[in-house]
């Protein structure tokens, strides 16, 4: 998901270098895909309402990120990226823990393959391309507007099928996020602007597997 990096960033120049990206951003992208395994693991016996407090948080911490996300914050923006990572691990047990009770933990692992490969694959192709991928920002946003109107309704009609053609369009939307969010790294971020670009990624990943997660689990119980 995007993070206007240019609407809240006195250091935009024009562009992220390599050594910045692979030396920065992505080492911080995959610890905080460590912790949120973490993060999972801590509360997995955890009461409902501690995860809806985790939930809130997270929610919050993605809201605020554009004004504690870059490195003149100090170390601080390293503890709070953290945190968040951790908190959403907390988030993810209740999808987690239906996938492994509906499907097992091999539905688990074939979503963080399939959401590592469609996000490496993507990733690449949007970070090495000429074509500039910025003009999908307002359509990506309408996009996503359509998705959580989409789920609320559902909560009332609560429809299998609803649920799944959500899921489908969600994975669809959320690469395409990859494609613009990994375009704007390469063109619009400063190296300063590390934090901000890890968790834009690391929305994308987290996001793009739950969607994948939930398609998957609808299948195999299809199949039963």
């Amino acid at each position: 998901m995007a993070i206007d990096v240019r609407k809240y960033s006195s250091n935009y120049v024009g562009g992220m270098s390599s050594s910045a990206f692979t030396t920065l951003v992505m080492p911080i992208f995959g610890i905080g895909l460590l912790l949120t395994a973490a993060g999972a693991y801590i509360g997995w016996n955890t009461s409902f309402i501690f995860k809806i407090v985790c939930a809130i948080l997270s929610f919050i911490l993605v809201l605020t990120s554009g004004l504690w996300a870059y490195n003149e914050k100090g170390n601080i923006n390293i503890g709070i990226f953290s945190l968040f990572t951790v908190i959403n691990g907390v988030t993810l047990t209740g999808i987690l823990q239906y996938a492994l009770k509906l499907s097992g933990v091999s539905v688990i692992v074939q979503a963080l393959a399939v959401t590592f490969l469609t996000f490496s694959v993507i990733g690449v192709f949007a970070y090495t391309t000429k074509k500039d991928f910025s003009g999908l920002g307002n359509i990506l946003l309408f996009s996503l507007i359509g998705i959580i109107i989409a789920s609320i309704v559902n909560i009332f009609l609560g429809s299998s099928t609803f649920n799944l053609i959500i899921s489908a369009v969600s994975v669809v939307i959320f690469s395409i996020f990859i494609l613009y969010d990994m375009s704007n790294i390469r063109r619009y971020f400063s190296d300063k602007d590390y934090i901000v670009a890890s968790i834009t990624l690391y929305l994308d990943f987290i996001l793009l597997f739950q969607n994948i997660l939930e398609l998957l689990v609808w299948f195999n119980r299809s199949d039963d």
